[in-house]
């Protein structure tokens, strides 16, 4: 037996469970299989696992590890500089069906500059056997634009991102005045310090 969010109230109940004992919910297996929570709105993904369904095993394994870096390729854009890895099975093969499903699904396009979302919430849809699992997009980090990826001048938050990003003096320092002028990185997003070029 094991231990899996009810998809009302997200409180703990059995598997095996028909019904949630804390809101009434109905736990069929139906309701594990081929659906996903996406910002707190139930999809099902019945035709993304058909389309999966339809490919070898060794497109499969290739179509993994391409959606992985190509997510990892959305927030570094520098690794597109470096070789692509060579990821074997059909060289025809590159899964457009299953991501346009996902791009068509959710409306994450290249265009709205959520393409990442695609490729990470195809990994999570292997990794989970296509069976119920959450997805919130808040979790994953906003990729770099591209145009902004080539830009020196930009200054960027480290941690969220953001462009929104002013400077402020330090204030004192441990002996008075010394250290006082220097400057530090605030992002207005976030509220992330840092010290410019680190």
């Amino acid at each position: 037996m094991a231990l899996i969010k009810c998809p009302e109230c997200s409180k703990e109940v059995s598997d095996k469970a028909k019904t949630c004992p804390h809101c009434g919910y109905p736990l069929t297996n139906n309701e594990k299989t081929n659906t996903v929570l996406v910002n707190g709105t139930k999809y099902n993904i019945s035709n993304i696992k058909k389309q999966y369904d339809m490919i070898s095993e060794e497109n499969k394994q290739r179509l993994y590890k391409r959606a992985s870096w190509q997510y990892r390729c959305c927030l570094n854009p520098e690794l597109i500089k470096k070789k692509t890895p060579e990821f074997g099975g059909d060289k025809s093969f590159f899964g457009g069906d299953i991501t346009h499903e996902i791009c068509k699904t959710f409306n994450w396009w290249e265009k709205n500059d959520k393409m990442h979302l695609t490729y990470k919430f195809f990994v999570e849809c292997v990794n989970h056997g296509f069976e119920y699992f959450e997805f919130n997009t808040d979790n994953y980090p906003i990729p770099i634009p591209k145009q902004s990826a080539t830009s020196q001048n930009v200054v960027r938050c480290p941690r969220c991102g953001s462009t929104s990003v002013t400077t402020e003096e330090q204030g004192y320092g441990l002996f008075g005045w010394i250290g006082a002028s220097q400057k530090k990185n605030l992002c207005q997003k976030c509220g992330h310090k840092w010290w410019p070029g680190r």
